[in-house]
């Protein structure tokens, strides 16, 4: 019997109408993902554009006066006090005499301590490692050369205290007692002859009178230090005395041994030329100490010679005087005020003596002051869970201002004018390389990557040192929420899964095309001007 056929294609067509049906359903969104990617996810526009940006520390501390405190040093003594706590003066006002015997001894037991570390110095053996050029700091003559070559460094310090002195001012001076019967009358500004060792003369000038002695002036072009000078006033000798540096300035160093000596007496050099060349030897420990104390030395005589030649103690500002003590006079400012904070240890060695501060005053609003880092501690404190630095802050005062209130201190590490900024979120990293989307592709998606390279940040914008022009466009995405608008979009866009489209972002693909890398900087905080704008797309 035979079997009757049965006809299937009605059924593979209505198979393949499902799976039409089924493709129209789940391949469509797939096909859809650019233009629902774009619903989901905001594409930003903004353009780089030159502006300001600064890297801050912000710190918080309270308004204190501010004082300046005027300590003898060690072994030097007041003769007589002139001033009691609550009095008022003026910069430059005689606070107490010092008591000149004190004053002596003090330089004679400075002198040994040096001489005990220089000593020390000179009998080490250094392995020397490094040649290390001495220049001059600024315009001057050189006027005397004390450094030679094959000498230590520590043996010259020692025996001159210099190894080359300088005249910064372009005059040699020279002090004289008038003589009662030279019949020259003579006052500051007075024009004199300065006859000078194998009969040469130059012209001089009264630059200061104390009594009977007067101290002239001349260039220091030309007459040697040291050498006997007659002043003349219209034939009639004034008086004799020897020549001295009017404004000097010590070319000092603390170990080594000289190499090449470039210097020589009575050239004229300027900032960073070479005086001479030195062999260093290599850091250790005893080394960084002896020469410290060296340091420290140098400048202690120094300031006990220019006390020697006051014998008083001045008022360096105007203000009140807090505190009087057997070493020390205070005076509190009346113009200034200080902010005291403290420094985390991640942000202290960023912050320097001299850096502009921005105060603000919670008690008044509006206003934001000018201030300066004037200390930073080298000690932290370490009582809490972190180390933290004290760091002091002086401004000028205002009449608004009230001891004690609080104040935010940002402490401006660094700023940069005028440079192509963007913000941050424009930036994008793939491993080691970052870049920022210039162009939309066809779904309106961020595209055309270029490699950029970044400089200063303030976390919320970046400097572009290069990739980028002043006016050039860039974009971004921003992601939105999409909730359950038409079914979420999820594992390549089959619905009913769950999670959301995956947007491209700077990190799903390397840059393709030229430019510079670099790596996004971070400041601490801050602000920036940039002349930038975002808008939608």
């Amino acid at each position: 019997m035979r079997k009757r056929s049965i006809r299937k294609w009605p059924f593979v067509l209505i198979a393949v109408g499902v799976a039409v049906v089924v493709g129209v359903v789940y391949v469509m969104p797939m096909l859809a993902v650019g233009s629902q990617a774009a619903q989901t996810a905001n594409v930003v526009s903004v353009t780089a554009a030159a502006g300001d940006i600064q890297s801050t520390v912000v710190a918080t501390g309270n308004l204190a006066a501010a004082s300046e405190d005027i300590e003898l040093p060690d072994d030097v003594s007041f003769d007589e006090v002139l001033v009691s706590a609550d009095d008022e003066v003026g910069a430059g006002d005689t606070l107490a005499t010092l008591n000149s015997t004190s004053i002596s001894t003090a330089i004679s037991n400075a002198k040994s301590a040096l001489e005990e570390v220089q000593d020390s110095l000179e009998a080490k053996e250094y392995k020397y490692t490094d040649s290390v050029s001495v220049t001059s700091v600024m315009t001057a003559r050189v006027k005397a050369v004390y450094g030679k070559a094959g000498k230590s460094v520590a043996s010259i310090m020692k025996s001159k205290g210099a190894l080359a002195l300088l005249s910064t001012d372009g005059l040699m001076a020279v002090d004289v007692a008038a003589a009662s019967d030279s019949g020259a009358k003579l006052s500051v500004g007075s024009s004199v002859t300065v006859a000078l060792a194998g009969g040469t003369e130059a012209a001089g000038t009264v630059a200061k009178k104390d009594g009977d002695t007067i101290t002239v002036t001349l260039t220091d072009n030309g007459p040697k230090l040291g050498d006997k000078a007659t002043v003349k006033k219209g034939g009639k000798t004034i008086g004799e005395g020897e020549l001295y540096i009017h404004a000097p300035l010590s070319v000092t160093e603390s170990v080594g041994k000289i190499e090449s000596v470039y210097a020589y007496e009575n050239e004229k050099v300027y900032s960073g030329t070479s005086l001479f060349l030195l062999s260093v030897p290599e850091e250790n420990k005893d080394y960084a100490i002896l020469s410290a104390k060296q340091d420290d030395l140098l400048e202690t005589l120094k300031e006990l010679y220019a006390l020697r030649t006051a014998k008083i103690l001045s008022a360096p500002t105007s203000g009140v005087v807090s505190v009087v003590s057997d070493a020390a006079i205070s005076v509190t400012r009346r113009d200034k005020v200080e902010v005291n904070v403290s420094v985390d240890e991640l942000d202290v060695s960023a912050v320097e003596v001299g850096q502009q501060v921005d105060l603000t005053l919670d008690a008044i609003e509006g206003q934001t002051f000018s201030g300066v880092v004037t200390e930073v501690s080298d000690e932290g404190d370490t009582s809490g869970s972190a180390p933290k630095y004290a760091t002091t802050i002086e401004a000028d005062r205002a009449d608004v201002m009230k001891f004690g209130m609080s104040a935010t201190a940002t402490i401006i590490k660094e700023k940069k004018e005028g440079v192509v900024v963007i913000p941050m979120d424009a930036v994008q990293e793939y491993g080691e390389e970052v870049y920022v989307f210039t162009e939309l592709d066809e779904s309106g998606l961020p595209a055309g990557e270029t490699k950029i390279e970044t400089g200063l940040s303030d976390g919320t914008n970046v400097e572009v040192v290069s990739g980028l022009s002043d006016g050039q466009t860039v974009y971004y995405t921003v992601a939105a929420s999409t909730g359950n608008q038409n079914g979420a979009f999820m594992m390549g866009g089959v619905p009913g899964m769950g999670g959301e489209v995956r947007v491209r972002s700077g990190g799903d693909r390397p840059p393709s095309d030229g430019g510079s890398g670099g790596s996004a900087g971070g400041g601490d905080s801050g602000s920036a001007a940039p002349s930038n704008s975002a808008s939608g797309e």
